[in-house]
């Protein structure tokens, strides 16, 4: 069996966030939908973070595919839109970050006529940031693009609840997939 981890691993990173100010997020303005493309600019005590979703060449049953991952890193440069006459919106926050949740999905997929042909792809699929008042950030990536869709508001959790059922039925017939969803709290 293979395993693709395309997880976010950058724990410790997120570790630092614990206790800090997230101060703002900035992004491209919205057209029809809460979602940006590529990067979210994100300002925690007053230091600024890249949290990105763009294509990566991983193995997927058994082929090199590119596929969306989402990644956060420091990022020191200008903060400027990544779409032609777009302009970048900043989000005033300025709560604690109480804690962090990866929402994080594994898919076991096997060949219906080869059982021993499986393989498990292990993928972050969002962010949440639980800051004072219980108060909530989402950022959610798009499997199929290099979109993140940006959620304000409580429990939402809830938001991501039926992942399991849209990434399973998009596996091809010859393949039989299960998905969980799993939540990995950063304290």
């Amino acid at each position: 069996m293979n395993t693709t981890d395309n997880r976010l691993l950058d724990i410790k990173l997120l570790k630092c966030f614990i206790g800090k100010q997230f101060k703002w997020f900035q992004h491209d303005e919205f057209v029809f939908t809460p979602t940006t493309y590529g990067v979210i600019y994100i300002n925690i005590d007053n230091k600024n973070y890249a949290l990105t979703d763009y294509y990566e060449v991983k193995d997927v049953l058994g082929d090199n595919e590119e596929i969306s991952t989402l990644r956060i890193k420091e990022h020191n440069e200008e903060l400027k839109s990544q779409i032609l006459n777009s302009k970048v919106v900043c989000e005033n926050i300025n709560l604690k970050t109480n804690n962090i949740l990866l929402v994080n999905t594994k898919t076991t997929i096997v060949n219906k006529n080869d059982p021993n042909d499986k393989y498990t792809l292990l993928d972050t699929h969002g962010i949440i940031f639980n800051l004072e008042d219980d108060y909530q950030i989402a950022f959610e990536k798009d499997d199929f693009g290099e979109n993140i869709t940006i959620y304000r508001g409580y429990n939402l959790q809830d938001k991501f609840k039926n992942i399991p059922n849209d990434i399973t039925s998009t596996i091809i017939d010859e393949y039989e997939a299960t998905c969980y969803l799993e939540y990995t709290s950063i304290e």
